[in-house]
């Protein structure tokens, strides 16, 4: 081995070695110190990136969340305030349902406002000073506000708030509409997302003192529909008129319900003209009162329609202002796509001949008049159905029996149906079948048959169900069977409601204690369909139990039964029948009721007494109120002068009997006047006369059919043409009991018998009397179903909370709208805010989340682990203090060999 003394290479190997031991003692000493294992770039220059980038992303989102709880913060903030705006709207709300009641004044009403105004004012003053950290929140300029909610660029949330002042809420659509004329309408509402259309049921407007032909069922259809459309509706039937000083009229009716004449004083100073129609509010449905204005105010309490008629003139009231359907409202706010739509008519036109409004009922197979007699006709209430009897063999296929059939005639179609048929569908037992009577809606149809076999005598009562064609015996043996009575039964009628026949009977066996057996001693008897009950209804006043004796002797005849079976009409030749005195031995016209069983005397002449001739053929109307009759009796009123026959319409409720087939010039008729009938609402009465001077230019030397209306009390006659002229033969004569003219409630039908060949262009009748219809308004009218004519809103208007007004009824029904509406927009803006608080409050929390992993993420990047940092320190500071000893000896080594060569 060699020595060197210039160069200690030991040494400097040794110094090298822990020149490098020293560095990373040092570096060691700073990770421990620092708790970091990267305190320099040169310790872990792509850890330290990352980790510097995870501790950008944990302070970002840091202040993410407390922007967050900022946006909380006014999100809590506004919400608060639009708590108190709802609480006022509730209130606001109390206050246009208190106002909408007819209870309240003028005066109460704008106290109402007032308050509302007040509301108002504090409404709109929380949104515009409602505020948060200088930015005013519900003003309208707190909208597309963006906070930031993350560590990146676009991670936000937007707020907006709208405007929560009374003039930016509440917006609603108000639209007006106003029928003109009577028919059918409807509306068709259409979905603007998917185009679904949904229609009301059709409701027929007609002036009837009806509600349900009026605006207000109109708007009850459409609201049935609301959930479905978000489309609301409501009538407002109200009307005004000046008030003059005057008379009024004995004419003047309100929805065909008499007022009367009574002196009216300017603007009803003292109160007599309201408080005469609203005698009568309960009939009409119609409240009057004057305004300040000392103006008449009518209005409809159910929404039906109001028609002021027969004021004498000068009118004293704007007759044609005060009539009116109404106005109906509609608010529309999802589904603003909507037609209301008015026809006249759902139904087709009956066929009219192009000579006039007539239409021959009683028509072949072929279209010409029927080969044998028609008569005994009735039209049913609803002016839907005509029932009638024709000994022509031409109307129906298979008709050979020879006989008189009774026939049901459809209006709209011109169908003719056999009423009179067996289970095998020919005519019952191929006899004669007549006397028909129907009730309102047609369904029922009551008539006499009697079979045609040689041996029986007598025909009998039966009940034909023309919808589910069922056939019922009526005049039948006491015990609930279905035997025939053994004398048969005729002189029938059935009440408007389809559940009462009446009928005359020879049979004492129908009923127990039938005692009057004498020839020609018929009662009068009423057959419950329901109860399966027969009830005696010529029976002595006052008898509730006839089985002890209680039957009035003698024959009693042509009962007329009204809508219910309450009151029943007849004509009695008894003295025993009623408490007047009755010395004439004539026919007599009794009402039983039927509840009371008492009897009243109709034909009462003016003395008290029973009129000094005979009554007959008696007719009631559908409320029992009217009952109309021919009599020949001359004292009944002050001036029946004439010696003939007349009709005459009494008043059961005020005991008032008027003739009404008078001359133009007020006097009595100059002829005999016979078979009358009243329609059913008991405004118009029919009947015959061979009178000419009942109406002008009646010069054709024959019976005619007339038509009386008891509200203008004018006479039409109706078997004439448009141009005035006559019948050119007999007309409205019926050879039995049973009247042959008749009209339909709304008077516009007329069905009469004649012998006339003129009211058709085409009639080839043979010399036969047949059935004749007369269309009263004329089918151009009343028909115009080839186009639905679209009602367009008279009137637009939007309406905002601002614009609330309760200072009357229509006003106040709309402010409640838009007050709903309104709460509706503030829930809105409230359901938005506390969908954006919590994902405001969604994001806080998963920013703590995140926070938590990148600063996890962080740590296990830039922390220092202690335990093996230690570990490695103190092995360094063994290597350092080893090294420092080597340098030592390296060092010595050289130092030996220098003191060697010395």
């Amino acid at each position: 081995m060699s020595l060197s003394v210039k160069t200690n290479t030991a040494s400097l190997f040794t110094r090298q070695k822990l020149s490098k031991t020293n560095n990373r003692v040092t570096d060691s000493l700073g990770k421990l110190s620092s708790g970091l294992r990267i305190n320099k770039a040169a310790d872990d220059a792509s850890g330290m990136s990352i980790a510097d980038s995870l501790r950008s992303q944990k302070m970002g989102l840091g202040q993410a969340a407390r922007n967050a709880s900022d946006g909380i913060s006014i999100i809590q903030t506004a919400d608060g305030a639009l708590k108190e705006s709802v609480d006022i709207l509730n209130t606001i709300k109390v206050k246009t349902i208190q106002a909408s009641s007819d209870g309240q004044t003028a005066e109460t009403r704008k106290m109402i406002q007032r308050d509302i105004d007040r509301l108002l004012e504090e409404f709109d003053a929380i949104a515009k000073n409602t505020s948060f950290n200088g930015q005013k929140l519900l003003s309208g300029m707190f909208t597309n506000k963006q906070f930031q909610v993350g560590a990146g660029t676009g991670e936000t949330v937007n707020i907006s708030i709208n405007s929560t002042e009374s003039s930016k809420t509440g917006h609603t659509q108000v639209y007006s509409f106003t029928p003109q004329e009577t028919g059918v309408i409807n509306m068709t509402a259409t979905n603007k997302q998917n185009g679904e259309e949904l229609t009301t049921k059709d409701i027929d407007l007609q002036y009837n003192n009806k509600p349900e032909n009026g605006i207000g069922a109109f708007a009850d259809e459409i609201n049935l529909l609301t959930e479905l459309t978000d489309i609301k509706a409501f009538a407002v039937v109200e009307s005004q008129s000046h008030i003059l000083a005057g008379q009024t009229g004995e004419n003047f009716t309100i929805n065909g319900i008499k007022i009367g004449d009574l002196p009216v004083s300017e603007n009803d100073a003292d109160g007599a003209l309201v408080k005469a129609i609203n005698n009568r509010t309960l009939d009409t449905g119609v409240i009057a009162s004057s305004n300040s204005e000392g103006k008449l105010e009518l209005v409809s309490t159910d929404g039906r329609a109001i028609k002021v008629e027969g004021l004498t003139p000068p009118e004293i009231l704007e007759q044609k202002n005060l009539t009116t359907f109404g106005e109906l409202k509609v608010i529309s706010k999802g589904f603003n796509a909507f037609d209301i739509v008015q026809a006249q008519k759902n139904k087709e036109a009956p066929p009219v001949d192009t000579k006039g409004n007539f239409t021959l009922i009683s028509k072949g197979l072929n279209g010409i008049a029927g080969k044998g007699d028609s008569t005994v006709s009735q039209i049913s209430a609803n002016g839907e159905y005509i029932i009638f009897e024709s000994s022509a063999d031409n109307i129906v296929e298979g008709d050979i029996n020879n006989s008189t059939d009774q026939f049901l005639y459809h209006i709209p179609t011109g169908e003719i149906s056999l009423v009179s048929y067996s289970s095998d569908g020919f005519s019952i037992n191929t006899g004669d079948s007549g006397q028909g009577a129907i009730d309102d809606s047609g369904r029922y149809v009551a008539f006499w048959s009697k079979p045609n076999n040689g041996t029986t005598t007598y025909g009998h009562v039966y009940l034909r169900d023309m919808e589910t064609g069922t056939l019922s015996l009526i005049s039948k043996k006491k015990g609930g069977g279905s035997t025939p009575a053994t004398h048969g039964a005729a002189d029938l009628d059935i009440s408007g409601d389809g559940r009462y026949v009446v009928f005359a009977s020879l049979s004492d066996d129908i009923i127990d204690g039938d005692d009057n057996t004498l020839p020609g001693q018929t009662d009068v008897i009423m057959y419950d369909t329901l109860l399966n009950k027969m009830t005696l209804i010529s029976a002595n006043n006052g008898d509730s139990n006839p089985v002890d004796g209680g039957w009035i002797q003698g024959p009693n005849k042509n009962p007329s039964v009204n809508s219910d079976g309450k009151y029943v009409v007849f004509q009695a030749n008894n003295p025993g029948a009623v408490t007047d005195p009755d010395t004439n031995g004539a026919y007599d016209i009794v009402l039983r009721n039927t509840q009371t069983n008492t009897n009243t005397l109709i034909s009462k002449a003016i003395t008290g007494n029973a009129g000094n001739f005979e009554s007959i053929n008696p007719s009631i109307s559908g409320d029992g109120k009217y009952v109309v009759f021919e009599s020949d009796a001359s004292d009944l009123v002050a001036d029946d002068t004439n010696g003939k026959s007349d009709i005459f319409l009494h008043n059961t409720q005020t005991g008032e009997t008027k003739l009404i087939s008078r001359a133009l010039d007020g006097t009595v008729g100059n002829a005999e006047s016979f078979n009358s009938s009243i329609s059913s609402n008991g405004r118009y009465v029919a009947f015959g006369s061979f009178a000419n001077d009942l109406t002008l230019n009646d010069n054709n030397g024959v019976a005619d059919a007339f038509l009386y209306d008891t509200v203008t009390e004018e006479i039409k006659r109706i078997s004439e043409l448009p141009d005035g002229t006559g019948g050119d033969g007999y007309s409205a004569i019926s050879y039995s009991d049973t009247p042959s003219v008749s009209i339909s409630d709304d008077g516009r039908y007329a069905v009469f018998d004649s012998h006339s060949t003129n009211f058709i262009s085409n009639p080839k009748v043979g010399g036969f009397r047949q059935i004749y219809m007369l269309d009263l308004t004329g089918p151009e009218d009343n028909y115009k179903n080839t186009i639905d004519v679209s009602l367009e809103p008279d009137e637009h208007k939007q309406y905002r909370l601002c614009d609330i007004d309760v200072t009357s009824f229509e006003e106040s029904q709309i402010s409640i709208e838009v007050t709903d509406t309104s709460l509706q927009d503030i829930d809105k803006i409230r359901s938005n805010l506390g969908s954006a608080q919590n994902q405001l409050q969604s994001t806080i929390a998963n920013i703590s989340k995140t926070v938590v992993q990148v600063s996890s993420s962080e740590s296990a990047i830039r922390d220092l682990d202690f335990a093996d940092e230690s570990k490695n320190y103190t092995k360094l500071n063994i290597l350092q203090q080893s090294g420092t000893y080597a340098m030592s000896q390296a060092n010595a080594s050289k130092e030996n060999l220098l003191s060697l060569l010395q």
